[in-house]
């Protein structure tokens, strides 16, 4: 299926377009609502997104190599692996763009990371249309 985001609050964190990185910070910041944001306007046959959170990979793991002749076979430039965490695969798969979500910055400097952060006061203004700038 197809990730949807029924919810979004626009973010001052700009995501780079091209490259691969990491987006990591606390529970429910929204990192999840903003990469969905994210991939919305990219074609959907041109990224796959994985939740490592699917009750699958609680009886299956997940190999590496597989992913990468899948995603090659299937002509997929982009992975998207939400919820991350250190040790969901044996390493880094090779692919054209790696998007790694998760709750902790990765061990390894190998990805540029970005921390997205609790809605700052703009933000919150932003979206919260009970209450006005002045008040």
């Amino acid at each position: 299926n197809s990730p949807k985001n029924d919810f979004f609050i626009p973010r001052k964190l700009k995501l780079p377009e091209n490259s691969s990185f990491v987006l990591y910070g606390a529970r429910a910041v929204g990192k999840t609502a903003l990469i969905l944001e994210f991939l919305r306007p990219i074609p959907r046959e041109t990224f796959l997104y994985v939740d490592a959170q699917d009750p699958v990979f609680a009886m299956e793991d997940i190999d590496a190599g597989f992913l990468e002749k899948f995603m090659e076979e299937e002509k997929i430039g982009t992975l998207i692996l939400d919820h991350w965490f250190e040790g969901f695969l044996e390493r880094y798969p090779r692919v054209e763009r790696l998007i790694l979500v998760s709750r902790e910055k990765p061990s390894s400097d190998m990805l540029p990371s970005y921390e997205l952060f609790p809605l700052d006061y703009e933000e919150f203004l932003g979206f919260d249309r009970g209450h006005s700038g002045t008040s």
